[in-house]
C-alpha cells in the first residue's frame, strides 16, 4: 500500500484525543480504498504477510549489499543503518559536497540529485524533506531490475561523473 499514507495510533486515551484535535485541523480523510484495503492487510493471518516481507528484506539487503561496495569504492558516501520497517535508506552524501559534474556544483543533497538526475537519468529524493540534509533517499519498493538498475547508475555516476578539485 505505498504512497496511501493511513496510518493509525495506540495511545492512551488523553493523549490520542490531543493528537485527534491537532489531527483534524492539518488533514482530510483517507481515501476509501485506502481504508478498504487497510482493512482487508489488518485482517489477513501474519504468515499471509511474510513473502513479502521476505522479498523487502531481500531488496533491503541487495542495496545496502551496493551502497556498502560504493562507499568501499569511492568514499563519498556512508551506509545507514538497516532499517526495520521503511522501504527507503537516507545515505549521508555530503562527502560528495564540493565536487561539481560537468559545470554543476554539489553543494548540498538538492544539487547532488538535480545532477544525478541530469547525468544518469536517476531520480532519487534530497534528504532535506526528511531531515536528513546531508543524505539522500533510495527507495527499494521496485523491482529487483529497477534496483540493479538505479544501484549501477549510483555507482557509475559516484566513480565516473564527480569531479574533485585539487
Amino acid at each position: 500500500m505505498t504512497g496511501f499514507r493511513l496510518g493509525y495510533l495506540a495511545a492512551p486515551a488523553p493523549v490520542a484525543a490531543a493528537c485527534g484535535k491537532i489531527q483534524g485541523q492539518i488533514t482530510s480523510c483517507a481515501s476509501s480504498l485506502a481504508q478498504a484495503a487497510a482493512i482487508a492487510a489488518l485482517n489477513l493471518p501474519q504468515d499471509a504477510l511474510d513473502p513479502q516481507v521476505a522479498e523487502f528484506r531481500r531488496r533491503r539487503d541487495y542495496v545496502l549489499t551496493r551502497l556498502e561496495k560504493i562507499a568501499s569504492l569511492t568514499g563519498t558516501l556512508e551506509c545507514p543503518p538497516a532499517p526495520k520497517g521503511a522501504f527507503y535508506l537516507l545515505p549521508d552524501i555530503s562527502a560528495a559536497f564540493g565536487a561539481t559534474v560537468g559545470n554543476r556544483h554539489i553543494s548540498d543533497s538538492t544539487t547532488f540529485c538535480a545532477a544525478l538526475l541530469e547525468a544518469r537519468k536517476l531520480a532519487l529524493v534530497p534528504g532535506d524533506a526528511f531531515g536528513a540534509p546531508s543524505a539522500i533517499r533510495i527507495s527499494y519498493a521496485a523491482d529487483q531490475t529497477t534496483l540493479e538498475k538505479a544501484m549501477d547508475a549510483l555507482e557509475s555516476f559516484l566513480t565516473s561523473d564527480l569531479v574533485f578539485s585539487s
